[in-house]
């Protein structure tokens, strides 16, 4: 039982990363500032790293906390 849980989380924590990335790529395309497109480019290179799961999870954690500070220290 435990297993087939397990099984399942990995999986839909993986498909709700990958629409997070696809949202985020595609929602800034139009007029997008500063902060928004340092976070596509960074989510973009993030995606080379899909197959080794710790790191990708790293790198996007990574893009949403400089998104979050270029937001409340830079773009004034």
């Amino acid at each position: 039982m435990i297993f087939f849980i397990r099984k399942h989380t990995r999986k839909v924590s993986l498909l709700l990363i990958l629409l997070t990335v696809f949202l985020a790529l595609t929602g800034f395309t139009q007029e997008a500032g500063e902060c928004e497109k340092a976070l596509a480019r960074c989510m973009f290179n993030s995606m080379g790293h899909l197959l080794n799961f710790p790191r990708f999870f790293n790198e996007i954690a990574y893009c949403a906390l400089g998104y979050a500070f270029c937001l409340k220290y830079l773009d004034k």
